[in-house]
């Protein structure tokens, strides 16, 4: 099992990406993250990559921009784009939502277009996984459902996207595990819909607004042999945790 941290291209400007690279060498491994599908479109691929190439860091995952498959035409240009970073990167895995809207609307188009796309380019798509069946895909079981049929494709489990009780969770990852290629892991209140917490929020939380022992899970994980990514992703404020709550966990599950 490997951790990994979520590193959030500066679209918009702000910090600079040098900075916040070197920032995750204590970790070592992040997961490079796009939002804007438009500003996406305008990021030149050498500055995304020349971090990389000056510092100890790699990457374990490219997060595709958040272009919805429904249009066809941004999500081709969107991924292409996202796949030439992948190239540069020595990655396989994308990363990218699942939009609101109907599988079957857009079936065609990723069975056609999009698959062989993978296929050629060797690479994986892992749906994230949203407890919502207002989206193409629905919940973990659907993205399996999708991924059996689907070589080039895999799910990414997020748990502040999951609803379920901790022995929901459990039981769900675990009789899915062979399909999921990557973890987003933070911890949420179901009861106040508070998503990305830290990790180790139950720690610190008290009797209000406990909810997953995630620390659990992961011995779960280790103990099923579980061999892929695990990334922290925190809302921002929690941004300063990053660093020392990846490095607790690499102490707690070396290697």
């Amino acid at each position: 099992m490997r951790f990994a941290v979520r590193a959030a291209y500066p679209e918009e400007g702000g910090r600079g990406w040098d900075d916040i690279i070197r920032s995750f060498e204590p970790v070592g491994w992040v997961e490079v993250a796009f939002a804007n599908p438009g500003l996406f479109e305008s990021v030149p691929v050498e500055a995304v990559v020349e971090p990389f190439e000056t510092s100890s860091v790699r990457a374990a995952a490219v997060h595709m921009a958040y272009a919805k498959v429904s249009d066809l035409r941004q999500f081709e240009r969107t991924l292409s784009r996202t796949l030439e970073i992948a190239d540069r990167l020595a990655v396989r895995h994308i990363v990218a939502h699942p939009n609101r809207g109907r599988l079957s609307d857009v079936l065609s188009f990723l069975d056609g277009e999009i698959s062989p796309l993978l296929r050629s380019s060797d690479k994986i798509l892992c749906w994230e996984v949203f407890d919502n069946r207002r989206r193409i895909l629905g919940g973990l079981k659907e993205v399996v459902a999708f991924c059996r049929e689907r070589q080039n494709f895999r799910a990414c489990y997020d748990f502040s996207h999951v609803n379920g009780s901790q022995s929901d969770v459990e039981s769900e990852v675990l009789e899915y595990l062979d399909w999921i290629a990557h973890f987003h892991v933070s911890n949420r209140v179901r009861a106040g819909r508070i998503q990305h917490l830290p990790v180790f929020w139950n720690e610190e939380a008290g009797d209000f607004g406990r909810d997953l022992d995630l620390e659990s899970i992961l011995r779960l994980l280790a103990g099923e042999g579980y061999a892929g990514t695990v990334t922290l992703e925190y809302q921002s404020q929690f941004d300063s945790r990053l660093v020392p709550d990846a490095l607790r966990l690499i102490e707690i599950f070396p290697g």
